[in-house]
């Protein structure tokens, strides 16, 4: 299976969140399709008639919204691993989480956010973000002592909810953004981090959560 570690948002987070994005997000807009094809040499030499379809138009939408099931602050991914070394870093973490802070974050406002040429709409982070990412280093720290191999991404404090295609318009993405301005989300107590796992099957893209470690002492 792949395994990552991730915080996940609660419930009514998501919930705000979907809600929040679906109304923010602008219309399909009518797409030309290319004309259909022009009547071959035998068609016009011998007088037949062919019908000729009257050009389309069809709603393209430049924006795929994120599933809430798929909405999370990614920390390390630890690519394809066994079962065995999945228990050893669920381990690793357990022994630490207790010792690590336990911040509250709201979402706050929207962004466009650009990496390797792929472009996306992501939910800004307000309230104890400092502690959010000393959380996040501390998971890869505790894992890189331990010698374990994950993907050094840079962490990012933010949801990404829409990915944008290269059709969009400047004016979309801006209307997109606009409409996210004043969002205030409601507050998250990130008090548990989450290890998901996918399955080898290719075709499943769907994360689901093998553990939940607490943060913090309880």
């Amino acid at each position: 299976m792949f395994l990552h570690a991730a915080l996940t948002p609660p419930s009514e987070v998501l919930e705000a969140v979907g809600l929040a994005v679906q109304a923010a997000q602008p219309p399909d807009v009518p797409v030309p399709q290319p004309p259909p094809p022009r009547r071959g040499a035998f068609e016009r030499l011998s007088g037949r008639h062919v019908q000729v379809a009257e050009p389309r138009t069809e709603p393209v939408s430049v924006f795929e919204l994120v599933p809430a099931n798929r909405l999370c602050l990614s920390i390390a991914g630890f690519g394809s691993v066994t079962m065995g070394d999945a228990i050893r870093v669920a381990e690793t973490l357990k022994e630490e989480a207790e010792q690590w802070a336990t911040p509250t974050v709201h979402v706050a406002g929207a962004a466009l956010h650009e990496a390797s040429g792929r472009r996306s709409i992501v939910l800004t982070l307000d309230g104890e973000v400092a502690e959010l990412q000393s959380v996040a280093r501390a998971v890869t720290q505790c894992v890189q002592r331990r010698g374990f191999r994950f993907d050094r991404r840079v962490f990012q404090p933010h949801l990404e909810v829409a990915t944008i295609a290269a059709a969009a318009t400047p004016s979309q993405v801006m209307s997109f953004l606009n409409a996210l301005e004043g969002f205030q989300g409601p507050p998250w107590a990130i008090d548990h981090l989450s290890l998901l796992k996918r399955s080898f099957d290719t075709a499943a893209i769907d994360s689901m959560e093998y553990l939940r470690i607490p943060l913090g002492r309880h």
